[in-house]
């Protein structure tokens, strides 16, 4: 269809709407978003979900979420962090992670996310939300990325997000490690022992890494 079709549409489903409120609610919503008037088909959904709430919320979520992208790709982050908190609202199982992330504002996106685990609860997407946010903000320590991985997995030990962020903690710890005992066995011994120390910054409860460090405070 061509825009001036949907335009139509609109103005007909309008005039239907007394008629058949609900089914034209949605097909007014729908071409609206073909026309990528967001805001209008937000209020097109809102009517829907007020009539049939189960059937049209995780449409009305699908809405908000487009919007929040539009406003992201034109630079309007704070717009756009909205969207997608009401995206959310309305269907808690898409969290929009990426995007968050994506904004570029992690201190900000910090703390918003821990207000929303306080007022809402904790769930594993978020605490894992929360982990690389603080990995971003360089804030590898063990109340912090570490802590977040352990209690997403708690809460989910199927959590392919907290899995793959977990391996990523291992790997960077494993990568320190070594350099650690590169410099160790050239004596350079200060650095080894911070290289040790930033190990255990992403594994804090790997008991080997704290033997390695104690031999080096005691040697050094």
């Amino acid at each position: 269809m061509e825009t001036c079709d949907y335009e139509r549409a609109v103005i007909c489903f309008s005039r239907a709407i007394h008629l058949q409120p609900d089914q034209c609610l949605v097909l007014q919503g729908e071409a609206y978003l073909q026309l990528c008037d967001f805001s209008s088909a937000v209020v097109s959904y809102r009517g829907a979900c007020a009539l049939q709430p189960d059937v049209h919320t995780h449409r009305l979520a699908f809405v908000y979420y487009l919007q929040g992208q539009c406003l992201f790709d034109r630079g309007l982050f704070q717009d756009a962090l909205k969207s997608f908190r009401k995206a959310s609202d309305l269907r808690p199982g898409s969290r929009a992670l990426a995007c968050l992330s994506a904004l570029g504002r992690f201190s900000e996106c910090l703390r918003f996310v821990t207000e929303w685990m306080e007022q809402d609860g904790a769930t594993a997407d978020l605490y894992v939300l929360r982990a690389r946010l603080h990995r971003q903000l360089n804030k590898v320590t063990a109340p912090s990325c570490f802590q977040d991985v352990k209690c997403a997995l708690e809460l989910n030990p199927s959590c392919p997000e907290g899995g793959a962020l977990l391996q990523q903690l291992k790997e960077a710890a494993e990568r320190a490690r070594q350099a650690a005992v590169d410099r160790a066995l050239c004596g350079q011994l200060p650095q080894s022992l911070r290289l040790i120390n930033l190990a255990l910054e992403h594994l804090p409860q790997e008991p080997h890494l704290y033997l390695f460090s104690l031999d080096l405070d005691l040697v050094s």
